[in-house]
Order: C-alpha cells, then sequence, then structure tokens
C-alpha cells in the first residue's frame, strides 16, 4: 500500500534550491547573444555553482538560512555573467585560437597590439 506523502518533508527538501535557481534565472536576463542551448547550459551552470558553492559558504562561516539562500541567489545571478563571459572565450578561441591566445597574453602581459 502507498503511503501518505508528508509534504511539509517535501517543501524543506525543495526550499533550499529555490534562491539559487531564481538566481540563475534573473543573471541570465541579462545574458545576450547567445543560443537557447548556450543560455540553459548557462542557467544550468550557475545555479549549480549557486547550490554548490552558497552552500558550502554557508556551511563554512556557519551563516543561517536566510544568509545562506541570499549567497546562493548571488553566487548563482552573477555566475550567469561569469559562465556566459566563459562560452563567449571558448567560442572565440575556437574561431581563431592563436589569434586569441595572442590578444590575451598581450593583455596580461600590458602590451598594445600592432
Amino acid at each position: 500500500m502507498i503511503d501518505k506523502v508528508d509534504l511539509g518533508a517535501f517543501w524543506e527538501g525543495i526550499v533550499p534550491f529555490i534562491p539559487p535557481l531564481l538566481g540563475a534565472y534573473v543573471g541570465l536576463r541579462y545574458a545576450v547573444q547567445q543560443t537557447p542551448r548556450e543560455r540553459f547550459v548557462t542557467w544550468c551552470c550557475s545555479a549549480a555553482a549557486g547550490i554548490y558553492l552558497g552552500a558550502g559558504a554557508g556551511e563554512y562561516y556557519q551563516w543561517g538560512n536566510k544568509l545562506t539562500g541570499a549567497a546562493m541567489f548571488l553566487i548563482a545571478m552573477f555566475g550567469s555573467e561569469l559562465f556566459a563571459v566563459g562560452i563567449a572565450f571558448l567560442r572565440a578561441l575556437a574561431n581563431d585560437p592563436v589569434g586569441n591566445f595572442r590578444r590575451v597574453w598581450n593583455t596580461i602581459m600590458g602590451r598594445t597590439e600592432p
């Protein structure tokens, strides 16, 4: 026989994942010039970063539930932009690997391009 589902326990298991998922969505709204596949990958990666890094920071610094949720939200929101930049870098690297490496190296070394 099937037991009754405890909705309270179910809700408590879902609630910690809501802030990073919303933060990833908010951050994704400002990611432009991406295909739908890239947007989905960016959303998944930033939500996962918010879940793991935010929870890890909250446990390490012994924050409460509210501050940990806020950290998860912010990490996921700003993570969307960082992953979007990473995807753009990889796309540029695929098009012109040597030229892209030269531009990055010149920027690190403080040189101007001719």
